[in-house]
C-alpha cells in the first residue's frame, strides 16, 4: 500500500513542508529527521488519520473502508507520548491490543519478547510504575499485535540506551520482514539503530 502526500502542508507550520508532494513506496524505510517543531510527528499524526489540520491531500493505494480498519489492518503506530494506559498493568497493556488478532502473536512469542526486551519479569506490574525507557519498550511490543502495511515509528529510541535500541531494532527488523511491511521512523538525528532505505531532512 503506497502512501501519496499531494500538496501537503500543516496548518501549524508557516513554512513550506519538504514533503508536500511525496509518495512513501511500499514497503520501503524512511527516516525523517528534523529538529523539534519541525512536523515529523505532524506528519506522523495526519498518515494515520488522528489529525485533520492540513491543506491538501493524503491517500492510499488501497480501498480502506472506514478508519478502524485502516488502525487494525494496516497502520500500526508508537506515538511519541506513548499512549499506554498507566492505571493497567505491563501485560493488559498488551493482551487489549492482542484481543482483535489474537492468533497473530502467539503468547510465547510475546513472552519471548518480552525477556529479549528485559521485561518479562515486570509483565504484571502497573505501567506508571515503569521507567520511561521500559513504557517505550511496551509501546513497541503492542504496535507488533496487529496485521500492517507500515509501522509508524515516532521517536521509538528516545528513552532507552543505545545496546536496548539495538535491540529493539533487531525485533523491528523481524516483524517488518515477516509482514512485508514499510516503516517511517522519526528522529532528532539522520542516525537510527534500523537501517532505512531513504533519510529525508525536514
Amino acid at each position: 500500500m503506497n502512501i501519496f502526500l499531494e500538496n501537503f502542508q500543516p496548518l501549524s507550520l508557516n513554512n513550506g513542508f519538504a514533503l508536500s508532494s511525496f509518495t512513501f513506496q511500499f514497503p520501503k524505510r524512511y527516516l525523517i529527521v528534523a529538529p523539534s517543531g519541525r512536523g515529523k510527528t505532524t506528519l506522523l499524526h495526519c498518515i494515520y488519520q488522528i489529525r485533520k489540520d492540513y491543506k491538501g491531500k493524503i491517500a492510499f493505494s488501497k480501498t480502506i473502508p472506514s478508519l478502524t480498519i485502516l488502525w487494525r489492518n494496516h497502520l500500526s503506530i508508537v506515538f511519541q507520548d506513548l499512549r499506554l494506559f498507566p492505571h493497567l498493568t505491563l501485560w493488559e497493556n498488551l493482551q487489549i491490543k492482542r484481543v482483535f488478532h489474537p492468533h497473530l502473536v502467539k503468547e510465547s512469542q510475546l513472552l519471548e519478547w518480552l525477556d529479549f526486551l528485559s521485561l518479562a519479569d515486570l509483565r504484571f506490574q502497573r505501567v506508571e510504575h515503569l521507567s520511561l525507557g521500559q513504557q517505550q519498550r511496551v509501546a513497541l511490543l503492542r504496535s507488533f499485535l496487529q496485521p500492517m502495511d507500515w509501522l509508524l515509528l515516532d521517536e521509538p529510541f528516545s528513552h532507552v540506551d543505545e545496546a536496548t535500541a539495538q535491540k529493539m531494532a533487531i525485533l523491528i527488523e523481524a516483524i517488518l520482514k515477516e509482514r512485508q511491511a514499510g516503516c517511517m521512523i522519526t528522529a532528532l538525528q539522520s542516525s537510527s539503530p534500523l537501517s532505512c532505505d531513504f533519510c529525508y531532512v525536514l
